[in-house]
């Protein structure tokens, strides 16, 4: 699946996409089709936004644990189906 994380203009009422990223049901996320990450079971979502913690995966699928990159996400950049997607796929993680 495909999340988006939108910028509202400032004038007016378009919104412009300005980042994207893919992200498995597994949590595997894929930025820019070049750099993979595996979404971490600490990761958290609050009525503000989400709190992703991602944890660097080489081509052959073993995480190093020497990268991790954090990143927020305000809830009102993300669609709610998006916002929706991403929680289901967290609960799953931390259901594990």
């Amino acid at each position: 699946m495909m999340i988006s994380i939108v910028l509202a203009q400032q004038h007016g009422k378009q919104a412009q996409v300005i980042y994207q990223f893919e992200l498995s049901q597994q949590g595997l996320c894929t930025f820019d089709g070049k750099s993979y990450y595996q979404l971490q079971a600490n990761s958290r979502l609050s009525f503000l936004g989400c709190w992703l913690t991602l944890t660097s995966v080489t081509e052959n699928s073993t995480l190093l644990a020497s990268k991790h990159k954090p990143l927020f996400i305000y809830r009102d950049s993300l669609s709610q189906k998006d916002f929706a997607r991403l929680s289901l796929v967290l609960r799953k993680l931390t259901a594990e």
